[in-house]
């Protein structure tokens, strides 16, 4: 299966499937999920010293966060409002 790591839904989508899949036939499945690192590989590497090029254009890209919520947004499935309050208690509560 393939999908890109910014749409959550088809990520999810893909988990579900690979799942059954494996329930229904027993066998192995692949998931080929397109997506980047932001931040490196931990909390010590600064991708920017050994990737300039690659991380200036993650660095412009919008988070997965940030296109789900426009998405939603622009249809009509939650207001700016309910997605902060959502942000809000979700960053409280963790």
């Amino acid at each position: 299966f393939h999908c890109n790591g910014d749409d959550p839904l088809a990520v999810s989508a893909a988990l579900e499937t690979a799942v059954e899949w494996r329930h229904e036939w027993g066998s192995d499945v692949i998931i080929d999920m397109v997506c980047y690192r932001r931040n490196g590989h931990n909390e010590l590497d600064q991708p920017m010293f050994t990737q300039p090029k690659l991380y200036r254009q993650i660095t412009k890209h919008p988070s997965s966060l940030d296109i789900y919520e426009k998405r939603l947004i622009e249809e009509g499935t939650a207001t700016k409002e309910e997605l902060a309050e959502i942000r809000k208690f979700t960053l409280e509560s963790y």
